[in-house]
């Protein structure tokens, strides 16, 4: 295999599966589960050929919360990572806080 073959196995996006964003810019974000789908069709089941992993964190300046989560994506062997990825969402109040939290420990125990 070239070094191009994975790239242009998955390089285009089935347009079904996007949607146009403006969020302060416009982009066009690709449905999670559809990427989830095509790594899998790629590497295998999560957890084997492939995986991630996701690490949380907060800073707190008087009420106002902020949320980050660096991802790690590996494929073949845990050694064999691409990230840390920073997703920082927005600044939080401090009810949305906790409905983070609480999200996040479902997202960890699915």
């Amino acid at each position: 295999m070239s070094n191009m073959d994975l790239w242009n196995k998955v390089s285009k996006t089935d347009p079904r599966h996007t949607k146009d964003v403006s969020l302060g810019r416009k982009f066009t974000a690709i449905d999670a589960h559809y990427q989830v789908m095509r790594a899998t069709e790629t590497f295998g089941p999560v957890g084997q050929g492939w995986g991630y992993t996701v690490e949380h964190s907060t800073v707190t300046a008087g009420s106002i919360v902020l949320a980050a989560a660096d991802v790690i994506v590996w494929h073949g062997d845990r050694s064999n990572c691409f990230g840390p990825g920073a997703a920082l969402p927005k600044f939080l109040t401090p009810k949305e806080s906790l409905m983070t939290m609480r999200l996040r420990r479902r997202q960890l125990t699915r």
